[in-house]
């Protein structure tokens, strides 16, 4: 036997399998679960950064709004616009509070600058309007102070939209990372699922079928038919179990043809004897003499027969089955083979459907009329009642087709796949006519050495159709 690859076993090949989609189904978990828990820890951020940069802005476009309206109530000393003033004064140190309250401790210095700028802003300011100067007097001296305050304002905007694109950054980091950790593992696994599928497919089934079909070539008489060791390593113990298997039983099977070759070379002296001693029976006019003689021989047509079989059986077994290959009419032997099995019994009426055209195969013609002849004898032997058989022939693109139909005891579905064994008789039929069972076994290895195939339809108790399956010749 050939050397082959040891593989892990079955149950080892399983836990590693295990592992590693474990550990690719955890990696994805754990991202999602990482995720879950950073990335909104950066959304809330980035929202804090967008809710100080629009306060930060808003804060700048007030202070413009206060300083409009700061100049003119301080120029004109008008309640109403004094009252807008205060309540704009109130608004930017309400947003001021809000802004601390929301920042880092890097931005507080910045809120506190802004802060302490409003308040010399505001002191300015009521400084100035105490000395009842004109609005554009006011204007002139609040410019500068007003200037200080707005760069200040930018700064902290500034800063803030920085800080904001920094946040927006890391989150969409974040966001890449969780994607690369859930979709990297992801993208494993399925390549992991795919190679174990091809490896459990090379390891696993491949060797499986293997066996399998070198079980059912064997099984069905292909006495060769050895299974590959390789795969798994329980595979290749059950594969290396069934050639040492196969091995053992050919050589018992070789022994077993050998030794029925024997005994069909010796039953063939008897045979001689008994055909001589019938012509000398023929010489006698007596009646008895006649009866006998019949009965002789018709135990010598059953004798030789068997013997054929049993020959026929171990040269084709033993891969001895040699072919004289022509073009042949199927219909011819077929039609000699029905009008010879028609002189054998008066209690079945045999008939022929058959193409007016040749039907023209590459066969051997005496092997074709042996396959013809045990199909029509099966089915006037197991049709006891007697009643019709039918010969037809027809063909198709391809091949030819040749069936014999009876109307007899019928085969059981169960029955079907082992009737071109060698030697299997079921009880019904050892009861009907008695023989050793290799009629149709030497049918279907004549039939597949032409390269045909033999099909079975049968119902008990209504009857059987043998379908012969040849190649057409090629023209």
């Amino acid at each position: 036997m050939s050397a082959t690859h040891r593989f892990l076993k079955l149950r080892e090949l399983s836990v590693v399998a295990t592992v590693l989609l474990g550990l690719f189904v955890l990696v994805p978990v754990l991202a999602i679960i990482w995720a879950a828990r950073d990335v909104p820890n950066s959304t809330r951020k980035v929202e804090a950064n967008i809710e100080v940069l629009i306060l930060s802005s808003s804060i700048e476009r007030t202070l413009r709004e206060h300083q409009r309206v700061s100049n003119l109530a301080l120029s004109s000393a008008s309640p109403e616009l004094q009252t807008d003033r205060r309540l704009l004064q109130v608004e930017l140190e309400q947003m001021l509070r809000e802004i601390k309250a929301g920042v880092d401790d890097t931005r507080v210095p910045l809120v506190e600058q802004l802060s302490d700028g409003f308040e010399e802003y505001l002191t300015v300011q009521e400084r100035l309007g105490e000395q009842g100067l004109t609005l554009e007097e006011i204007s002139l001296q609040m410019r500068l102070p007003f200037e200080r305050l707005l760069v200040e304002s930018a700064l902290l905007r500034d800063f803030n939209k920085a800080l904001l694109q920094e946040s927006l950054r890391e989150t969409e980091r974040t966001l890449w990372l969780a994607a690369v950790l859930v979709a990297s593992p992801t993208t494993l696994l399925i390549v992991t699922l795919v190679l174990l599928v091809f490896g459990v497919q090379w390891i696993v089934l491949n060797p499986i079928m293997q066996l399998e079909d070198s079980m059912q070539r064997f099984r069905v008489g292909e006495m060769k038919a050895r299974a590959q060791e390789g795969g798994a390593v329980e595979l290749q113990d059950l594969s290396s179990t069934f050639n040492e298997m196969a091995d053992t039983i050919t050589r018992q099977h070789e022994a077993q043809l050998a030794f029925l070759a024997g005994v069909a070379h010796d039953l063939r002296g008897p045979i001689s004897v008994l055909s001589t001693a019938a012509h000398v029976l023929e010489d006698d006019p007596s009646q008895m003499s006649h009866d006998r003689l019949r009965m002789v021989n018709r135990q010598i047509e059953r004798l030789t027969r068997m013997v054929e079989d049993l020959l026929d059986a171990t040269r084709i077994e033993a891969g001895q089955l040699e072919l004289q290959l022509e073009n042949v009419d199927l219909r011819v032997p077929a039609r000699a083979m029905l009008e010879h099995s028609a002189a054998t019994s008066t209690s079945h009426e045999l008939f022929m459907k058959a193409p007016d055209r040749p039907v023209i195969v590459r066969a051997d013609s005496f092997r074709i009329e042996q396959v013809v002849g045990n199909l029509l004898n099966n089915a006037i032997k197991y049709s006891p009642a007697g009643g019709p058989v039918e010969l037809s022939i027809s063909t198709d693109e391809t091949e030819a087709e040749l069936a014999v139909s009876d109307r007899g005891i019928g085969i059981s579905t169960d029955e079907i796949p082992d009737i071109f064994l060698p030697f299997r008789r079921n009880k019904i039929s050892r009861e009907i006519a008695p023989g050793v069972g290799l009629g149709l076994s030497i049918v279907s290895r004549i039939v597949r050495a032409h390269g045909g195939r033999v099909e079975v339809e049968s119902k008990p108790g209504v009857g059987s159709t043998f379908r012969v399956r040849l190649p057409l010749a090629l023209p």
